[in-house]
């Protein structure tokens, strides 16, 4: 933090830096000048400008409140305030806006969420996100310089062909090695650091209702992490809403076209809305004979005789989250299997009979 608020030529008055005991009294530099690092405790907090707080949540929780009734904006690394509704999440690339309305304290998101929202805010400014389904690869220096000497010592030893002690960061070896746990494991089976990166980027996406699923890995690492994102969107390219094979979706002006960047609704009427303005609403039509339709993709029918007639809206419910209906008579279909099964099984007996038939008749003439 430091040094880049040095390479940046942060216009700072005068630096403060704080730890705890063990490093209270050593020195450090800034701007070719020697500051002395102060204990943190109650009696040694001044009033300040800016605070940043990179110390973990247990010393966030305690003392950053504090700092901030002394007047400071307070800018938290940790997760301490980060789902706390009063407190705003931000990434400056993304969300910028939001810092404005703080009470005191500004929280710093996950590293892997900030990777990601850097990406995913252009594209849903552009598209619109459906679903976003990611895998992040992280580097040990995550946990700390433990971590990362005892990764250096256990690549060495396995590189040497000499057993590695029992480990001590992780629950089992990192050194070539990987495993999808990061955090503590939640009652739901996800990690909490794959709880972290879907309610962050919610949050800091303005997104409450994304579908996202993360897994979150360990790797042999010292410093860097990387993400495979997989991410689906409600319109194309050119802003026409599609459906999940991609085909454009099909209203009373043709496709149709989405403006604006907030949540699609589709009301029971079929119309589409984008934060209450109507946009378009969804052309229906009924098939006269459902016996002859050619299914396209997954979402698409086509009549192998062209005799579909358009029907006003007015006649048809649109309704979300029901499987879509199909052309097949079920009952048609059962009856089918049933007599398919029967025969199955008269052809069974048939076979049967006819093998105990030829060893009769193999029995008997080993008689006469």
């Amino acid at each position: 933090m430091i040094q880049v608020l040095e390479e940046r030529d942060f216009p700072v008055g005068e630096l403060v830096l704080y730890a705890s005991s063990r490093s209270a009294g050593s020195r450090l530099t800034f701007k070719e000048q020697e500051v002395e690092v102060r204990e943190l405790n109650r009696s040694s907090l001044v009033p300040l400008d800016t605070a940043l707080f990179s110390a973990g949540s247990s010393v966030s929780l305690e003392f950053a409140p504090l700092v901030a009734d002394l007047g400071a904006v307070v800018i938290d690394n940790s997760s301490a305030f980060r789902m706390e509704p009063e407190v705003p999440l931000v990434v400056p690339e993304v969300n910028s806006q939001a810092a404005f309305n703080h009470h005191g304290i500004i929280a710093n998101p996950n590293c892997s969420t900030i990777q990601m929202v850097v990406v995913l805010y252009p594209l849903q400014q552009a598209a619109g996100i459906k679903r976003i389904v990611v895998s992040t690869y992280q580097s040990v220096s995550g946990t700390g310089k433990k971590a990362v000497d005892e990764l250096m010592e256990q690549s060495r030893l396995l590189l040497e062909g000499q057993p590695c002690p029992k480990p001590a960061v992780y629950h089992r070896r990192i050194g070539f090695s990987l495993f999808p746990h990061i955090d503590v494991f939640l009652d739901n089976g996800s990690t909490r650091e794959e709880w972290k990166m879907v309610e962050e980027t919610k949050k800091i996406m303005n997104l409450p209702d994304l579908k996202m699923s993360v897994t979150c890995a360990r790797v042999p690492v010292r410093i860097g992490h990387a993400e495979a994102i997989n991410v689906e969107f409600e319109r194309d390219s050119q802003g026409r809403m599609v459906t999940q094979d991609g085909f454009p979706l099909l209203g009373k002006k043709g496709p149709i076209q989405i403006k604006g960047n907030g949540p699609i609704q589709v009301d029971e009427n079929g119309q589409v809305a984008v934060e209450g303005t109507i946009m378009d609403q969804l052309k229906t039509v009924r098939f006269r004979n459902q016996d002859q339709l050619q299914k396209l993709g997954n979402h698409f029918y086509a009549p192998i005789r062209s005799d579909d007639v358009p029907i006003p809206s007015r006649e048809i419910l649109v309704r979300q989250g029901m499987l879509e209906q199909s052309n097949v008579n079920t009952v048609m279909e059962m009856s089918r299997m049933v007599n398919a099964t029967r025969s199955y099984e008269m052809v069974q007996k048939a076979i049967m009979n006819l093998d105990n038939i030829d060893e009769k008749a193999i029995s008997i003439s080993r008689v006469s």
